[in-house]
């Protein structure tokens, strides 16, 4: 069973990335949400001087946030509209919350030592080969 992390937006949240939060996104943007670029880091600086650093975000527009954000919701409030989450989010929360997601999304990959490797002499397709 997936696990939720809680988010407190407008109330107390649980965000849950399973497969249907991923249907729902694709159908609200269009866009593949298992391709490499949709979950790609990108490095940015903030900060001046001495409190200059360097922090991944997530390479997602806000638009693609709120309508994940919006999709890792539905599991527990099937009518929740992406306008009432919208409004709860600013953009300090914006890396925070992709990240969250990128946690969510990664933690249920299968680990290498997972994965159907072929034997010696077979040409068995891996796993993880986009292909299957």
């Amino acid at each position: 069973m997936t696990e939720s992390t809680p988010i407190t937006l407008d109330k107390g949240r649980n965000i849950r990335v399973d497969l249907m939060a991923l249907e729902y996104f694709e159908k609200e943007t269009g866009i593949n949400s298992l391709s490499d670029d949709f979950w790609h880091l990108k490095n940015r600086e903030i900060g001046k001087g001495k409190d200059k650093k360097t922090i991944p975000i997530p390479g997602i527009s806000a638009t693609n946030l709120l309508a994940l954000l919006w999709a890792c919701l539905l599991h527990e409030d099937p009518e929740l509209k992406k306008e009432t989450i919208g409004r709860y989010v600013t953009p300090k929360d914006f890396a925070g919350i992709a990240i969250t997601m990128m946690i969510e999304w990664f933690k249920y990959l299968p680990k290498e030592e997972d994965l159907e490797k072929p034997e010696k002499g077979e040409d068995k397709k891996k796993v993880t080969d986009p292909q299957l």
